[in-house]
């Protein structure tokens, strides 16, 4: 999410946007009396908390940006794919300047609902919109992260026990898992 985009071509300036703006907050929001939070919904919808995976690394980062800014994140769990449409569409209506979804399969959902809530901001993590100027996809390298954990694995596994050995583990089939997979 942080890397530069590979695409061809000017890159936009947030003036030349026709979507609204973003809100800002200043890195001091939250610490004082004297700079109340700006009044900012954001909330944060995935399919599963407490197992430390990625979702929970998620969660840990807004409990700190809420902790340091003062701006409430409504968290929710959604157990089906149909969850997260309901519910990003329910904090649209409510008014909800940001609304993120962790999981790729809601990218075909959120491609339908972003035009009809052109004021909220929708992120997709591993998502796959790129025509909709209120959506944001995510994605991440997933077969280069795997590649670099598989040869850490190697590496360690000869300097502590002088064999090379490693071993991958995936807990569903997926196409990231599988391409961690074969990465690693």
């Amino acid at each position: 999410a942080g890397c530069k985009s590979t695409q061809a071509g000017p890159v936009q300036s947030p003036e030349a946007s026709t979507a609204p703006a973003a809100p800002t907050v200043s890195a001091d929001a939250g610490k004082g009396e004297e700079s109340p939070a700006p009044d900012v919904k954001i909330a944060y919808v995935t399919d599963k908390l407490g197992d430390n995976a990625s979702n929970d690394n998620n969660f840990r980062g807004g409990q700190q940006f809420m902790d340091e800014t003062g701006i409430k994140v409504t968290v929710v769990e959604a157990s089906e794919i149909q969850d997260f449409q309901i519910n990003a569409r329910s904090f649209a209506q409510d008014g909800y300047n940001l609304v993120i979804c962790t999981s790729a399969p809601s990218s075909e959902l959120i491609k339908a609902l972003a035009p009809e809530y052109p004021d909220t901001f929708f992120v997709i993590g591993e998502g796959t919109v790129n025509d909709q100027p209120n959506v944001a996809s995510l994605r991440t390298r997933v077969g280069e992260a795997a590649f670099l954990t598989g040869a850490f694995s190697v590496l360690m596994s000869e300097e502590l026990s002088g064999v090379r050995k490693g071993a991958f583990v995936g807990g569903a089939r997926n196409p990231n898992l599988e391409r961690a997979q074969y990465s690693y």
